[in-house]
């Protein structure tokens, strides 16, 4: 899964890659912003150039980063199990309060006058080809 060399597939964290602490919109951004490419697309390791600490808190730039130390420790199983139960009881929580307030089903309504912003919207900003699909009136309901 991670890389060895500059330009193996896989994540290149072990690299040296500051990716993972830069959080920057580089993917969006790309290079210079001329759209072209962006480091970690062209499979070379993150320098953290967008990071506020650049460049001495991210030097030296092609050495692994330190490991995070979390103040427990937790098996990848274990780790799996709880998320998908803590998951599996968020969905439960959800359902159960749609219940009870009688929204199970029940889909939002949209005045005429937005339905029509939205539809006028859509026509400016996407090609004629979709927006022509895109009507104006609202659709009729069938039977519930």
């Amino acid at each position: 899964c991670f890389a060895t060399q500059p330009g193996e597939l896989g994540c290149m964290h072990r690299l040296g890659c500051k990716g993972p602490v830069t959080y920057a919109d580089c993917p969006q951004r790309q290079w210079c912003g001329e759209y072209t490419n962006w480091p970690v697309g062209a499979n070379t390791p993150c320098i953290g150039c967008a990071s506020p600490a650049f460049p001495d808190g991210v030097s030296p730039f092609f050495e692994h980063l330190p490991d995070f130390k979390a103040p427990f420790s937790l098996p990848a199983e274990r780790a799996g199990l709880l998320t998908g139960a803590l998951t599996a009881l968020g969905i439960g929580v959800h359902l159960a309060a749609n219940i009870v307030t009688d929204r199970l089903g029940r889909r939002p309504k949209m005045s005429h006058k937005a339905r029509r912003r939205v539809a006028r919207a859509v026509k400016n900003f996407c090609p004629a080809s979709l927006s022509s699909r895109i009507p104006e009136k609202p659709l009729e309901a069938g039977p519930t």
